[in-house]
């Protein structure tokens, strides 16, 4: 009897440690869509995660989750919180344990751009902006106000070609002023080798952070552009791809021959948050391109995630515009064109659009798939 009690006990200890509430012989990523967030976190800096919440339409009940430890030093994770360490981007992957098929799902909580004023170039004159056009992928501070009146036409940061985009950092976090950024013309500007042009404070970001910097009297015109493309531009960035402007404004006059935004001409996977725009933008018109093709935006000319098979990616939330919105294909109070799945939330738009407008509407002029937007 002694010895089957025994055994009974042996069972069911190895039943515990092995049973079906703590061990996974599962690994998957095969989490549904849902939104891939940015977060801008400076050194020390703490941000807590609402997992259930993030995650509650993802297909399967969560019995627990573990946030991933940051493989290169760039922040620390405990229990539903991250903390900032040090310069770096990095996505920050999660666990989500079920029981019930005893499985490990493993996807993508967010990515993470943590900056640390201790390590990065001071910005402090004219000459200080321009060259960072010497190291694109630097990581950058912003540490005084900067008058751009004695540049006659603004060269942008991270020009044309592919290849050469802005790749780094650009951070403001005392609230320094860029003002009077002129580009009056395309012809003094670099062109890209595809035949477009590029007007902005930076020419094309990619996997890149504009953070917290105020621009005033900005006067942007590359309509007088006749190249094979068409010219695109914005107060921050002609054209950013993966990349996040946060807690930006601009004020000023935005004028392009293809997308023109207050912020960004045009947007791809990119998340432009917490942004302000006031003043006017407007593309013109060429009877050589289609309505989609003129597209004017308070925010963003164009914004968009055109890969339909991947989750949504990137979005505008919680901008700001103030303005007068031309265009006679696409014109939108905060983004002329949507392309396919998007997020666009808590925007607010005050202004005129224009009447003679092919498509226009407070939020968005246009989308290729309505269904796909999400307010």
């Amino acid at each position: 009897m002694k010895k089957f009690l025994s055994l009974i006990l042996s069972v069911a200890t190895v039943f515990l440690l092995c049973g079906c509430t703590d061990t996974y012989r599962y690994f998957s990523n095969d989490v549904n869509n849902y939104e891939v967030y940015s977060v801008v976190l400076e050194s020390g800096q703490k941000k807590e995660f609402d997992i259930y919440e993030i995650f509650k339409n993802c297909g399967f009940k969560i019995d627990k989750f573990e946030i991933v430890q940051s493989p290169n030093g760039i922040y620390k994770a405990e229990g539903n919180t991250v903390t900032a360490v040090k310069c770096g981007v990095s996505d920050i992957k999660v666990n989500l344990y079920n029981n019930y098929s005893s499985t490990v799902f493993q996807t993508n909580l967010c990515r993470l751009y943590s900056f640390d004023q201790s390590q990065m170039m001071p910005i402090r004159t004219v000459s200080d902006l321009q060259n960072i056009n010497n190291k694109k992928d630097g990581v950058y501070v912003l540490k005084a106000d900067i008058d751009l009146a004695s540049v006659k036409n603004w060269e942008p940061l991270g020009n044309y070609p592919a290849g050469n985009e802005f790749s780094g950092m650009f951070v403001n976090p005392d609230g320094y002023t860029i003002k009077n950024l002129t580009i009056s013309t395309s012809k003094e500007i670099f062109n890209g080798p595809y035949g477009g042009c590029a007007g902005g404070l930076f020419g094309s970001l990619k996997n890149a952070l504009v953070y917290g910097v105020k621009m005033e009297n900005v006067h942007i015109d590359v309509s007088d552009f006749d190249g094979i493309n068409s010219s695109s531009a914005g107060g921050i960035a002609s054209s950013m791809l993966d990349s996040v402007i946060k807690d930006c404004t601009v004020s000023g006059n935005i004028t392009a021959t293809g997308t023109a935004g207050g912020i960004v001409g045009s947007n791809s996977w990119g998340t432009v948050e917490n942004c302000v725009f006031n003043g006017e933008v407007s593309c013109v018109y060429s009877e050589e391109k289609e309505y989609y093709e003129m597209c004017a935006g308070g925010i963003a000319g164009y914004s968009g995630n055109p890969d339909w098979l991947i989750s949504r990616k990137g979005g505008i939330f919680g901008c700001e515009a103030n303005a007068k919105i031309n265009s006679p294909g696409c014109a939108g109070g905060i983004t002329g064109y949507v392309n396919g799945k998007h997020s666009i939330k808590n925007c607010l738009f005050k202004g005129a659009l224009d009447e003679n407008a092919e498509y226009r509407a407070e939020i968005f002029g246009y989308s290729n798939d309505p269904e796909g937007y999400n307010d």
